[in-house]
């Protein structure tokens, strides 16, 4: 059900402000010769729903079954949109709530329904219900939802996971993960035991220094780990890059050492509203063969690295692990070199 939701960040965002009541809206008064006047309202008009899931689904050109999705999820209500006589308050009502006799929410005065000029079409509307009415994009719960989805459809052919679930280490305390996921690994992978997968998702705000401490803690707490950094956006800012760069090394840095490390994996709005596109691989333009043998091959570790390629720009773990290995050499060669001719002399 998420990817009925989840579609695109356009669909997000308009679930969102109307869970804030906080949709403009256009309310035609021109029956009194008043001009059209623009307000903010926790529901929209069906033109306008329409407009929105068509953006949502540039494939699709067939938006009302886009539309039954969302009603039969129980995502949205239809009902309409009535103007009171008294205050001129035009308010939502549902259909288990029309009736020849309204009342109305602002004023709380009663008034008969307009059945001699009733409301044109575009006074139908809908509105945001049951937990998706929680505004902040459900308290963040649609990034989690959408994470897992993935992760499951993706990446791991078998799992079991848990959302926002609390840690508690000595010198820190408790803390909070959004999700955690135990993934089987594919018959193609180096490693016979699965992955434990801790992530930290956000919806369209930043990831921040509090984030890769709390992930710091977590793979103190659990060596191996997997920390899944999973965000709406659609890449990271400079800011994200150094704090994801920066736990990047310390994870290479141990892994190159032979210690027990904990692989870092990036998701993106480009792989979180990927689900209806026609062609997932063409979404990495030039990477989209690479991303296949790696998507295939569902080993955790190339996956990780790719992703650390694609959206810190780092480079592949091997060509680090040489490059690195090389200074070392040079360095050791330096020292014996130095060492030699101090001898001589």
């Amino acid at each position: 059900m998420i990817g009925i939701v989840a579609r695109s960040p356009e669909l997000l965002r308009f679930l969102d402000r109307l869970a804030h009541g906080d949709l403009e809206v256009e309310i035609d008064h021109s029956s009194q010769g008043e001009p059209r006047r623009r307000v903010h309202k926790a529901f929209a008009p069906l033109p306008y729903v329409v407009e929105v899931i068509k953006k949502s689904n540039p494939q699709y050109p067939n938006t009302e079954r886009h539309l039954n999705a969302l009603l039969r999820s129980h995502a949205v209500t239809l009902g309409l949109a009535v103007r009171c006589p008294q205050c001129q308050h035009t308010s939502w009502f549902s259909l288990q709530d029309l009736a020849p006799k309204l009342s109305c929410p602002r004023c709380l005065g009663g008034f008969e329904f307009p059945s001699a000029s009733p409301p044109h079409r575009n006074a139908w509307a809908y509105r945001v219900i049951g937990p998706f009415a929680v505004p902040r994009f459900a308290d963040g719960a649609y990034c989690v939802a959408t994470a897992l989805h993935f992760l499951t459809k993706r990446v791991a052919r078998q799992s079991n996971w848990i959302p926002s679930f609390k840690m508690e280490k000595e010198s820190r305390g408790e803390f909070e993960a959004d999700f955690a996921m135990i993934a089987a690994p594919s018959r193609f992978s180096h490693r016979s035991s699965p992955d434990l997968i801790i992530g930290e998702c956000k919806s369209f705000n930043r990831f921040e220094d509090k984030d890769f401490a709390r992930a710091r803690a977590a793979a103190e707490l659990f060596p191996g780990a997997v920390l899944c950094f999973c965000t709406f956006n659609e890449s990271l800012d400079k800011n994200e890059i150094r704090g994801l760069t920066s736990i990047t090394m310390e994870t290479r840095r141990r892994r190159y050492a032979r210690n027990e490390t904990n692989p870092i994996l990036i998701f993106t709005a480009r792989e979180l509203f990927s689900e209806f596109k026609t062609d997932f691989y063409s979404l990495y333009a030039d990477k989209a063969e690479y991303a296949r043998g790696v998507y295939l091959r569902d080993d955790m570790e190339e996956l990780c690295d790719f992703t650390q390629q694609l959206y810190l720009g780092m480079a592949p773990y091997y060509k680090w692990a040489e490059e690195k290995r090389r200074k070392r050499l040079a360095r050791r060669n330096l020292k014996l070199a130095v060492s030699v001719k101090s001898k001589e002399s």
